[in-house]
């Protein structure tokens, strides 16, 4: 939990450093701190109530409710500024050995403004709603890519002779370069993986939307979903590598201890710090490439988990749907059921008989002999039926706790003060009757004699 929130406060000072210097005091900066520290601090509560015993307990439950939902805020909040501030970081790599003169032909355009707006709107946002707060910083993401780009694009337009001219690419470079573009997987006049099965799952669920559901839809769902989880774990293995070449630009030794005498004997890790006199990487454009495929890869992780998502859900759906229509196609069948058990020995032994509505053919009884020979068959048939289905003890128990119900509901008293305790015996004045349950609570008691 502590490392959580230090890493949320590190990176929106991060975020914040590249808009403000650290000392300026605006309304906007104040809004700022004030959201970070609201998601940052732990929630209070009201002091305990000395008369209810359990207050404590209650308030230690809400809390921890409380801490748990600003966690999870909390973290979607990191993960959208991991993405701005991987995009920040190819921007500072780009501008760290940029002198006072070519900072003055840096214009600053009105997208980081708009990029500005939207961050503090979705840091304020995020504690209602996190769906709205997502878009909003996505949004601010958006505007501080185009706004970055502006201005690295202004500022290799200012010189005589491109950057391009003066730069060497080293194997690396191009190979990061060559790379970036293999894995963007945009085919002319063809529409991009993502593209492909978001439209795929747009039209699955247009059709559990607008036909009757069927195992089928759940089949398809079930293979995207499978297929998805492929393409996932290859954009993580490539991920993997990209991470590790990152990693291999630090250049990283393995020294002895000082004092090789010491009973405990180890290696640890010196890392060469750069040189003050060196303000740009000797690696040249690798590492600017690394970070863009890097965040190229996230963004294409989290449109992937949100199909997946999305096919989960059309999937629960889907399942809803096709309970809703067996439950109502077994109520239909349950009524038929009833209706022929019912009329089918009826009409058989009004067959049987040869009845018109008048009277029985070729019999000088009535129709009360019909009625004495049909009521007894149909109570049969229903019977053995519910004995071959299995519902025969479900029924007797029903109707024994009914009868029970009605029986006990005539005599017990319906008001409290015509119960008389049981504490320890009973010496006379009324009848004994046993334990019942009043109130939410079981109660032994006795009946008075009216």
């Amino acid at each position: 939990m502590y490392e959580s929130r230090v890493s949320f406060f590190n990176k929106a000072d991060i975020v914040f450093k590249f808009f403000f210097p650290s000392e300026l005091e605006v309304p906007t900066v104040d809004r700022f701190w004030g959201i970070v520290l609201s998601l940052i601090e732990h929630p209070t509560l009201e002091p305990d109530d000395p008369v209810e015993p359990r207050s404590k307990e209650i308030n230690k439950a809400k809390r921890s409710l409380q801490m748990e939902k600003l966690a999870r805020q909390r973290n979607e909040v990191t993960k959208t500024l991991d993405r701005q501030i991987a995009a920040l970081s190819s921007f500072n790599a780009t501008f760290s050995a940029a002198s006072p003169e070519d900072l003055e032909k840096v214009h600053t355009p009105w997208l980081l403004v708009d990029a500005w707006i939207h961050i503090l709107l979705g840091l304020a946002i995020s504690p209602k709603n996190t769906t709205r707060s997502e878009f909003l910083l996505d949004s601010g993401l958006s505007s501080l890519r185009q706004g970055t780009d502006t201005m690295i694009q202004s500022v290799a337009n200012s010189f005589e002779r491109t950057l391009f001219d003066r730069s060497v690419i080293l194997p690396t470079d191009l190979f990061s370069l060559i790379s970036m573009q293999l894995l963007k997987d945009i085919t002319p006049a063809l529409p991009d993986i993502s593209e492909t099965y978001s439209s795929y799952l747009d039209t699955i669920e247009s059709d559990i939307t607008t036909k009757p559901s069927t195992r089928t839809h759940e089949y398809k769902l079930g293979r995207l979903k499978q297929e998805v989880s492929i393409v996932q774990w290859t954009v993580a293995w490539q991920r993997s590598i990209f991470d590790a070449m990152s990693q291999s630009s630090t250049r990283n030794w393995r020294m002895q201890p000082r004092h090789p005498h010491t009973s405990h004997r180890g290696m640890y890790t010196y890392t060469q710090l750069p040189s003050p006199d060196i303000t740009v990487s000797t690696h040249g454009y690798r590492q600017l490439l690394i970070d863009e495929i890097i965040s190229f890869t996230d963004r294409r992780d989290k449109e992937f988990s949100e199909l997946r998502s999305h096919a989960s859900h059309l999937e629960e759906f889907n399942r809803n749907k096709l309970d809703t229509t067996r439950d109502r196609q077994e109520r239909a069948i349950y009524a038929f059921t009833i209706v022929t058990i019912v009329f089918l020995p009826l009409s058989s032994i009004a067959s049987i008989f040869g009845m018109n509505s008048a009277d029985v053919r070729d019999m000088e009884v009535g129709q009360w002999a019909y009625w004495v020979t049909a009521v007894p068959v149909t109570v049969g048939v229903v019977l053995v039926g519910l004995w071959w289905t299995g519902e025969m003890g479900g029924v007797v128990r029903t109707g024994m706790e009914w009868v029970r119900g009605w029986w006990e509901g005539g005599r017990w008293t319906e008001r409290e003060e015509d119960m008389v305790p049981m504490m320890g015996g009973y010496d006379g004045g009324g009848e004994r009757v046993g334990w019942r349950e009043k109130g939410g609570y079981v109660v032994g008691g006795v009946r008075k004699r009216r």
